[in-house]
């Protein structure tokens, strides 16, 4: 997902009821895992954090994310 979008969900989710815990606290045992990656420049050398970012999520909560989506809107 790109960075952007990821930091704009994470904030939406963050500030609600039912998946704010989840986001915000990464030892919860349904915690979200939120990966990005540091990858050196091919030119230069130099690290930059990459463009995208991956989110993990139980499946089980994906009705939850499509209610808080919904609700965004």
């Amino acid at each position: 997902m790109p960075l952007n979008d990821a930091q704009q969900l994470v904030t939406l989710l963050g500030r609600g009821p039912v998946l704010g815990h989840r986001v915000r606290r990464w030892t919860h045992p349904e915690a979200w895992m939120n990966i990005c990656y540091l990858f050196p420049d091919e030119h230069d050398g130099e690290a930059a954090v990459t463009p995208a970012v991956q989110l993990h999520f139980p499946n089980q909560q994906l009705p939850e994310l499509l209610t808080a989506l919904r609700q965004h809107d």
